[in-house]
């Protein structure tokens, strides 16, 4: 038994007698376009009572629900991949029962998982994906030490036809030097005239960070007017990924400059699209701060700001090749 705010909260294996129960609360999550895949029609009470006997029988699954005074208010899953090759990876599911949202449940279904999880040794990695718009459930993720892998667009279409993206987030159980976090979550976006990335000229382009104020208050600004200038980072999304460069390759393709590696130059088709840039800070309004000369188009998630501060700049000599110098002639003035 565990406690979860006044009420005593029992975690037990799913049984196949709880798919009745189970179907109908997914069919009533499902009915809110976007919430699940799953449209209700789909959803089958067959379908969850087989799931549940399967997982049953594996070592690699986990099909749990969560029971208050005997009733059902919550359930999650982790389900093996099908195939032999990536068996060492559980994609997880979890709904949480109408009437019991933000009360801690998620959390709690989700540490008993993970601890199954880390104690069977055929388990290596729990993934999940989550709608990019469910910030409450991202920050549950984070906080449990799952990482951005991925941003899958146009993933769910909803009935009007837009479209919902998801984050592919993961969770790596043994540790490897390459299990790290690769992605952030963005706090905001690029405000600005330009729609494209053209090189040059960017010195006198006027331009804001809007911060989500679903994830800030004006507050975290405070201060910042003290500095004259804030280095931001931010994910250079609209990057043809074809393009992006891992080895090494002419500087804007110019033949007349050395072929260098892509960690020895600034251009923008990186292996991780993530950009920085020291921009002059011009004033803050409400959740935006207003800067000129950042080289990032409008709506760029940003990733970051930093104060700039005298003594992180660079200590001793600073020297770079001829090309670079020429390269930057035109790039903040014309």
């Amino acid at each position: 038994m565990e406690q979860l705010g006044v009420c005593l909260l029992k975690i037990r294996d799913a049984t196949p007698e709880d798919a009745p129960f189970l179907v109908k609360t997914e069919k009533t999550i499902a009915a809110t376009p976007g919430f699940l895949v799953s449209l209700p029609h789909e959803l089958s009470e067959l379908a969850f009572r087989h799931k549940i006997e399967n997982l049953s029988r594996i070592s690699n699954g986990k099909y749990i629900v969560a029971e208050n005074n005997e009733q059902i208010i919550g359930h999650a899953l982790l389900e093996p991949m099908g195939l032999e090759a990536v068996q060492h990876i559980v994609r997880l599911t979890i709904a949480i029962h109408s009437g019991h949202q933000e009360k801690g449940l998620g959390e709690l279904l989700m540490n008993h998982l993970i601890q199954w999880a880390q104690s069977e040794p055929t388990v290596e990695k729990i993934e999940l994906n989550v709608r990019a718009s469910n910030l409450r459930a991202i920050r549950l993720y984070q906080k449990l030490g799952f990482h951005f892998e991925s941003r899958i667009r146009n993933r769910v279409k909803l009935p009007n036809g837009n479209y919902v993206d998801d984050y592919q987030m993961g969770l790596f159980l043994k540790i490897t030097p390459f299990c790290l976090p690769t992605v952030s979550l963005s706090i905001g976006k690029v405000i600005s005239s330009r729609k494209a990335a053209i090189d040059d000229n960017w010195d006198e382009v006027k331009s804001g960070v809007e911060l989500d104020s679903t994830q800030f208050s004006q507050e975290v600004f405070a201060g910042i007017e003290k500095f004259s200038h804030v280095e931001v980072i931010f994910f250079m999304n609209q990057v043809d990924i074809r393009k992006i460069e891992t080895t090494a390759r002419h500087p804007r393709n110019n033949r007349n400059w050395p072929k260098v590696g892509i960690f020895a130059q600034r251009g923008k088709n990186r292996p991780n699209q993530i950009g920085t840039t020291i921009c002059r800070i011009l004033n803050v309004e409400g959740m935006t701060l207003w800067l000129e000369g950042l080289d990032a188009i409008d709506g760029t998630p940003v990733l970051d700001i930093k104060p700039w501060v005298q003594e992180f700049g660079p200590r001793g000599e600073v020297k770079q090749p001829a090309w670079m110098s020429e390269l930057m002639k035109g790039y903040w003035v014309e």
